[in-house]
C-alpha cells in the first residue's frame, strides 16, 4: 500500500506473500498441461508490465527533478465575501505574502505578483501552475470578510505530485491582519524547511506600519497600483497618501508613490515627484530595493547620467537580488550602453523571476531587436503576445515585430503586422507604393501618411521622433539631424536614450553631427 508522507511516496511494511499461496485454483488433472504459448506470453507482459513500472518511476522522478527545489508561487488569494469591493484586500495579502517572504531569498526564490496575477479567479491545478511558472510548491487561499472579521484559508501544496504539505485556517479580527500574515510567511518558510539566520528571521516579521488603517489604505494604493492605467495610478497615488497621512513614517507607502509616479514620468512634474518620494522612502528605511531601482531608472531615461543609473541599480540587487523589475530595468540600461550581452543576462534573470510580465517579455523583445536578433525578436514577441492577448498594450508589441520585419527588409510581412494599427486606405497606398516603386516607394509613403495624418509633426514631442525614424529610412538626413539635435537639447524622452542602438537611427550613423550627439550624451564608447 503506498502511503503519503511529507510530499513523497512510501510503501508500507507487510507480510509479502506469493502468489501461489496466495492464491488457490483447482485445475483439472486433464487440463494441466500447458500450451506452448503460455509461458512466453507470461513472460512477455511480466516484461511489459515491469517496462511499464519503470517507466513511470523515470516519469514520475524527472517530472519531480525538472521543478526546482525551494521555489515559490504564491497564487492570488480568492475573495468569497459577498462585497467584490474588498478585491483589494486578497490581492494585497497575496502581495503582502511575497514582500514579507523577500528576506528569504536567495534561499526561497519566490516569484513577482505580476507573474501570478494572471491565475486571479481562475480555477487552477497546482501542479500544471508549477510547471507553467517553474516552481516546486504552490499556495493557494480564500479570503472572507465578515463586518470586522477576516477568515483567511491557505493551502501549500507540492507541484510535483499535488500533495498538500500544509493548510491553516485563521479567523482574526480585521485589526491583526498584520500578524496572521506575519505568521502564514513564517510557517511556509518552517515546512519548506528554509533555514533562517536571527536576522533573516527578524526580517521575515518586520512590519513597516503599526498603524492598520494606514496599512489597509496601502493595500488599496497596490491594488490600483497593478492595474498599470494612468486613472488607476492616479487612484493608487490618492491611497498612498491618505496612508501617508496616518503614518508619516510609513517608508513603504512613500516607495508606492514613488513607483506610481515613475509610471507617470512622461513629464517633468511626474518624474520630479518620483525622484522625490523615492528619496523619502529612504531616508526612512535605506534597505528598501525598491526606491533605488526608481532612481535607477530616473537617470537613466530623465537624466541620462549612464554611471549614477548603474549605481543605483548595483545598490538595489544587492538588497534584493531576486527583484525582478531592478534586472529589467538594468538591462534597459545596458541595452542603451550597447552592452548587449550583458543586457540579454539581466532581462534573462529578470524574466525567470517575473515569467508572466509583459513588460519584461515585449522588453526582451525590444532588446533582441536592438541587439540586431530580428528572428529571435519576432518569435519572443509573439509568444509575449499569445500569453496575454488582452494586455492593452499589445499593439506595442505588434508594432516592434513590424519594426523587425521592416529592418528585415521584409516589408509584405511588416504590412501584415500593421493591419491593426492602420486603416485599410492606408494598407493599400503602403502595398500598392511597394509594387510600384519597392523599398524607397515603400518608406516616403510610410512617411507621407504619417504627416498627412499628424501622427509625425516636429510640434509634438512624439511626434517628432516619429518625423525623425521617417526622414532617416528615406535618406533625408539634412532634415533629419537638425530635429534630432532639437530632441537632444529639449528633452529627455525615453526614446533618445537608445540612440546609440536603435536600428531607426541607422543611416544618421555615418554624420559627424550624429556622433556629436553620442558624444554629448555620454555614449560615444
Amino acid at each position: 500500500m503506498l502511503t503519503s508522507a511529507s510530499g513523497s511516496y512510501r510503501v508500507s511494511s507487510g507480510a509479502y506473500r506469493p502468489v501461489s499461496e496466495a492464491v488457490s485454483l483447482q485445475i483439472p488433472p486433464d487440463s494441466r498441461v500447458r500450451p506452448p504459448w503460455v509461458v512466453p506470453s507470461i513472460l512477455a507482459a511480466a516484461l511489459i508490465i515491469s517496462i511499464s513500472a519503470i517507466g513511470l518511476l523515470w516519469w514520475k522522478s524527472k517530472r519531480e527533478t525538472t521543478l526546482p527545489p525551494n521555489s515559490l508561487a504564491v497564487l492570488p488569494l480568492t475573495n468569497i465575501s459577498q462585497d467584490k469591493s474588498v478585491d483589494f484586500l486578497s490581492d494585497g495579502i497575496t502581495e503582502s505574502i511575497i514582500t514579507n517572504l523577500a528576506p528569504l531569498r536567495p534561499k526561497l526564490r519566490v516569484l513577482a505578483n505580476s507573474s501570478v496575477t494572471s491565475y486571479k479567479g481562475k480555477v487552477v491545478d497546482p501542479r500544471q501552475v508549477g510547471q507553467e511558472l517553474h516552481v516546486r510548491a504552490v499556495l493557494v487561499g480564500r479570503v472572507l470578510q465578515e463586518g470586522e472579521t477576516l477568515i483567511i484559508n491557505v493551502e501549500l501544496v507540492d507541484a510535483a505530485d499535488g500533495t498538500q504539505l500544509w493548510s491553516n485556517r485563521y479567523q482574526r479580527s480585521r485589526a491583526d491582519l498584520l500578524a496572521v500574515q506575519e505568521e502564514i510567511s513564517q510557517q511556509i518558510s518552517e515546512k519548506l524547511q528554509v533555514n533562517l539566520t536571527g536576522e533573516e528571521q527578524k526580517l521575515l516579521t518586520r512590519r513597516y506600519t503599526k498603524n492598520t488603517d494606514a496599512y489597509y489604505l496601502y493595500l488599496n494604493g497596490r491594488y490600483f497600483w497593478n492595474q498599470r492605467e494612468q486613472d488607476q495610478l492616479q487612484k493608487a497615488i490618492e491611497f498612498f497618501q491618505r496612508a501617508i497621512s496616518l503614518d508619516p513614517n510609513y517608508a513603504l507607502a512613500y516607495a508606492g508613490m514613488a513607483d506610481a509616479y515613475v509610471l507617470l514620468s512622461d513629464t517633468d512634474e511626474a518624474r520630479a515627484q518620483a525622484e522625490s518620494f523615492a528619496r523619502k522612502a529612504l531616508s526612512l528605511d535605506s534597505n528598501l530595493a525598491e526606491p533605488y531601482a526608481t532612481l535607477g531608472f530616473l537617470k537613466t531615461f530623465r537624466d541620462w547620467n549612464w554611471t549614477e543609473a548603474e549605481s543605483d541599480f548595483t545598490r538595489a540587487l544587492t538588497l534584493n537580488p531576486d527583484y525582478a523589475t531592478a534586472h529589467h530595468w538594468h538591462a534597459l540600461l545596458l541595452c542603451i550602453r550597447g552592452r548587449m550581452d550583458a543586457a540579454r543576462e539581466e532581462i534573462k534573470r529578470a524574466r525567470e523571476l517575473d515569467p508572466r510580465s509583459f513588460p519584461i517579455n515585449k522588453d526582451t523583445g525590444e532588446i533582441l531587436i536592438h541587439a540586431r536578433r530580428y528572428d529571435e525578436a519576432i518569435t519572443q514577441l509573439r509568444r509575449t503576445i499569445e500569453a496575454d492577448p488582452e494586455n492593452k498594450r499589445v499593439n506595442v508589441a505588434r508594432a516592434w515585430i513590424r519594426n523587425a520585419y521592416d529592418f528585415k527588409g521584409d516589408y509584405e510581412a511588416a504590412l501584415r503586422e500593421m493591419q491593426p494599427m492602420a486603416t485599410p486606405a492606408e494598407i493599400a497606398e503602403l502595398k500598392h507604393a511597394l509594387n510600384q516603386a519597392g523599398k524607397t516607394g515603400y518608406w516616403q509613403k510610410r512617411l507621407e501618411i504619417l504627416v498627412r495624418t499628424g501622427r509625425a509633426d516636429a510640434r509634438d514631442s512624439v511626434g517628432r521622433m516619429r518625423l525623425i525614424y521617417g526622414q532617416a529610412a528615406t535618406g533625408e538626413i539634412e532634415k533629419a539631424i537638425p530635429l534630432l539635435e532639437q530632441a537632444v537639447k529639449e528633452g529627455h524622452q525615453d526614446a533618445l536614450a537608445y540612440v546609440k542602438v536603435d536600428p531607426r537611427f541607422d543611416n544618421l550613423r555615418s554624420h559627424p553631427r550624429f556622433n556629436e550627439l553620442l558624444r554629448r550624451m555620454n555614449l560615444s564608447n
